[in-house]
């Protein structure tokens, strides 16, 4: 699993409330808990905008992170051609 892949994942926990604690710095993640990033069937295109944060979840789903306002959203290149939710539902 790449950086990439690890800030992915550490994104997707965060986004589909796993439980667990996360810290990131740049490319550097430190994640206890959560999920690896699910990539079938569609690719998961966003990661946490902010260079330095830190989240939880709790088992009850109360959760905190680094504020911010939205998840920033990456593209992928398959082909020279940008992959995401709307290029992978229509193939």
């Amino acid at each position: 699993m790449n950086v990439s892949d690890k800030l992915r994942s550490l994104t997707y926990s965060l986004d589909i409330q796993m439980v667990g604690v996360y810290f990131w710095c740049g490319n550097f993640v430190i994640q206890f808990g959560g999920t690896e990033v699910d990539d079938e069937p569609f690719y998961y295109p966003f990661v946490v905008p902010t260079f330095i944060g830190f989240g939880f979840v709790l088992p009850n789903y109360f959760s905190w992170h680094t504020p911010f306002d939205q998840f920033k959203r990456i593209e992928r290149k398959v082909n020279n051609v940008a992959e995401g939710f709307e290029t992978r539902a229509v193939k």
